[in-house]
């Protein structure tokens, strides 16, 4: 997994982050309880200026920091706050006691 994830970040810093985002988006559906591999995928979407897709991503932790409470409510905005279309987005397959509580 290591050996993955640093080619992963490798190939981001080339400029192929549209590779990293897919390779990251695959290795979430084959572990979906690895919340790293979430932060991961936000903190590229936020390097790349994408801020609601990193706030899709982060959704899901504490918001440690403002840019990550900033990403959030502006994915949140871009849903127009449908709780709804939030969950069905998300999709988190993992183990949800690991979340925790916001």
């Amino acid at each position: 997994m290591k050996e993955k994830l640093n080619k992963i970040k490798s190939d981001a810093e080339k400029g192929l982050k549209l590779k990293s985002v897919d390779q990251l988006k695959n290795l979430i559906n084959t572990y979906p309880n690895d919340l790293e591999l979430r932060n991961s995928l936000a903190n590229l979407y936020f390097q790349s200026g994408f801020l609601d897709a990193a706030g899709k991503y982060w959704i899901l932790t504490d918001p440690r920091n403002d840019n990550i409470m900033n990403c959030v409510n502006l994915y949140e905005l871009s849903k127009n706050y449908s709780g709804h279309q939030i969950l069905r987005e998300i999709q988190f397959k993992g183990d949800k006691s690991e979340l925790t509580s916001i």
